[in-house]
Formats: structure tokens, sequence, C-alpha cells
């Protein structure tokens, strides 16, 4: 009687094994978390955009003057030492201002090479690949 009660139960212990061993699982789904694109900085030529456009003013005003000291210079006819300081602060006024507005232009014109760099470097692609239990495909993140 042992014999058959230990016969039954290998049995039913090898057709139980070989039902779970004939219809495997599904392999699970894994598909992997997009990582977000960098976050934008601050932009570089921002600062030095400002400081040339400021140099760049105040050198207008100078030159401006200048040339207003100069045209005064002109009318002034019966002081020859007051047209001479005129003319002398005239020019140095108008040399400066001008010296001034071409180093604030090239100051904002380094500052648009900076930024353009800076926004090339901003722009982002995340391409990131996804697999699931029918098939594959391609998840794409743009940053403009």
């Amino acid at each position: 009687m042992m014999r058959s009660i230990i016969a039954v139960v290998v049995m039913l212990s090898f057709t139980a094994a070989h039902a779970k061993k004939a219809k495997p699982a599904p392999p699970p789904v894994v598909t992997p978390a997009p990582t977000p694109p960098p976050e934008p900085t601050k932009d570089p030529g921002k600062e030095h955009k400002l400081a040339g456009i400021i140099t760049a003013d105040i050198g207008v005003g100078l030159l401006v003057g200048g040339v207003i000291m100069l045209g005064v210079a002109t009318t002034v006819n019966d002081d020859i030492s007051k047209r001479r300081a005129l003319e002398t602060a005239g020019g140095l006024f108008t040399g400066i201002g001008a010296t001034g507005v071409l180093i604030g232009a090239i100051i904002w014109a380094v500052s648009l090479r900076e930024t353009k760099d800076w926004k090339a470097a901003q722009k982002a692609f995340l391409v990131t690949p996804t697999v699931g239990r029918d098939g594959g495909g391609v998840a794409l993140q743009v940053r403009f």
C-alpha cells in the first residue's frame, strides 16, 4: 500500500512539473525611462551685449558732444584762445566718442557669437528606444 501511495505522489509531481513547463510566461515589458534634456542655462553673451550697448551709447554721447563743440568753435571769432580750447576739446571728445562706438560695437559683435554658440548647445535631441511585447519603437524629444 505504501508503494502505491508513493507511486501516485511521484506521478502527480511529474505531471504538475510537466504542466508548468508546457507554457512559459511571456517576458516582462521593459521600457527605459527617458532622461529629460538638460535644463537651459543662462545666456553667457547677455551681459557682454549690455556692456557693448552701454559703451557704444556713451561713445555716441561723447561723439555728439564733440561735434557740437567743434560747431560752436567755428562761431567764436573774437576770442582765439576760447576757439582753440573748444576745437581741442571737440576733437578729443569726437575721437574718444568714435573709439567708444567702435569698441562697443566690437564687444556687442563678440557677444552675438557667444550667444549663437550657447543657443546651439541648448538645442537638445533625445532618442529613447522602446521595446514591447508586440514590437519596438523610438521616442523622440526635441527642445529648440
